[in-house]
């Protein structure tokens, strides 16, 4: 669709591409909803890698895992510098990814991978969802109580009765 990206494997990628490509499919490691492997097989390196490994072929598992200790090196440092100065745009940059990644992890799929109905056990599936969003609540509510109690501490420090 317009990108460039070819799924079909390559043969003999020089090791520069296998490089910059570790150190983009390493940030799968921090980020929420991508895969690293789905990287891999979108620009056609999967079966290269994959192969490489099986092979011992040492040039290329040197490239590849110095590509990745520079790019989880580099993206945490900037993964970090956004949620200090941009918190709320990296979070629901985050959120989408997750959101995103829902249409391939859906359970109920053809082999063609259209998505199909749970089925039957529709009730099942709400309880769940329920019981998933009671969950989060509790949580929340304690991290409020928490928080609230963490506060009055503080200020019945500072403030003698």
């Amino acid at each position: 669709f317009g990108t460039g990206l070819t799924s079909a494997p390559q043969d003999n990628p020089p090791l520069i591409v296998i490089f910059l490509a570790a150190a983009i499919a390493i940030c799968a490691l921090v980020l929420p909803g991508v895969s690293g492997s789905f990287f891999l097989l979108a620009v056609g390196l999967y079966a290269p890698v994959m192969g490489a490994i099986s092979d011992r072929e040492w040039p290329v598992i040197f490239t590849f895992m110095a590509g990745a200790l520079v790019g989880i090196a580099l993206f945490i440092r900037v993964l970090t510098w956004a949620l200090e100065k941009h918190r709320t745009i990296s979070l629901t940059l985050m959120a989408g990814l997750m959101l995103g990644s829902l249409r391939s992890l859906w359970p109920w799929q053809s082999d063609t991978a259209d998505l199909l109905s749970p089925g039957g056990n529709v009730l099942a599936i709400v309880g769940l969802v329920v019981l998933g969003a009671v969950i989060v609540a509790v949580f929340i509510v304690a991290d409020r109580v928490a928080t609230t109690r963490r506060e009055s501490e503080i200020i019945a420090e500072i403030l003698p009765a």
